[in-house]
C-alpha cells in the first residue's frame, strides 16, 4: 500500500492513491518525455515538476502529521489526517484538470476557476476544521477560525506563486 494510505477505508485511501501515481507518473513523462510531443501552451518542464511536487506533498503531508498508534484518541486523530489528505489530492487534481485545458472553459461560459475558487476553499475551511480540532485538540470555534485564516494564507500564497511563475516562466 505504501507510507502515507496505510489507514484510510474505502474511498478516502484509494482517491489520494490514484492521483498520487497520476501526478507522479505523469509529473515524470512531462519531465523527461521532448517537449515538441506536448501542445505548445504546456510550459511542459514547470508543469512536469509541479507534478511531482504535488504528489510528493499527497504523500508525504501525512506522514508528518500522523500520531503514533499509542498516543490517545489515535484512531481519531489519524482519521483527521486521512481527511486531509484527501482534501489535497482533490484541490491538487482540480487544478492539474485546470491546467490541462478546463480553465478555458469560461470562453464556453463556464467559469471553471471562478468555481474552484469557492468550492475548494469552502471545503478546507470545514475539514481543517475538523482535523485541527481532532488532531490537536483545539476547541471547535478557534479550530474554524484557524482554519478560515489557514485558507486565506495559503490562497493568498498560492495566487503570489501563480503570479510569480508567470512572471518569470513565460515570456512576453
Amino acid at each position: 500500500m505504501g507510507p502515507g494510505f496505510e489507514s484510510q477505508p474505502g474511498h478516502m485511501k484509494l482517491f489520494p492513491k490514484i492521483i498520487f501515481y497520476l501526478m507522479l507518473g505523469v509529473g515524470i513523462l512531462m519531465t523527461f518525455l521532448p517537449i515538441s510531443w506536448f501542445p505548445s501552451f504546456y510550459d511542459v518542464r514547470y508543469s512536469g515538476w509541479s507534478m511531482i511536487g504535488g504528489a510528493l506533498i499527497i504523500l508525504f503531508v501525512p506522514l508528518w502529521l500522523k500520531v503514533p498508534t499509542n498516543y490517545k484518541d489515535a484512531k481519531t486523530k489519524n482519521k483527521a489526517i486521512d481527511i486531509l489528505q484527501f482534501l489535497i489530492a482533490l484541490a491538487l487534481f482540480t487544478d492539474v484538470l485546470g491546467g490541462l485545458g478546463l480553465y478555458e472553459l469560461y470562453n464556453y461560459g463556464f467559469p471553471y476557476s471562478y468555481i474552484l475558487h469557492l468550492i475548494i476553499p469552502s471545503i478546507g475551511v470545514i475539514i481543517l476544521t475538523k482535523v485541527i480540532n481532532q488532531r490537536f485538540d483545539i476547541n471547535i470555534t478557534w479550530a474554524a477560525l484557524i482554519a478560515f485564516m489557514l485558507v486565506l494564507i495559503c490562497g493568498i500564497g498560492w495566487e503570489i506563486y501563480e503570479n510569480l511563475m508567470i512572471f518569470f516562466l513565460i515570456p512576453t
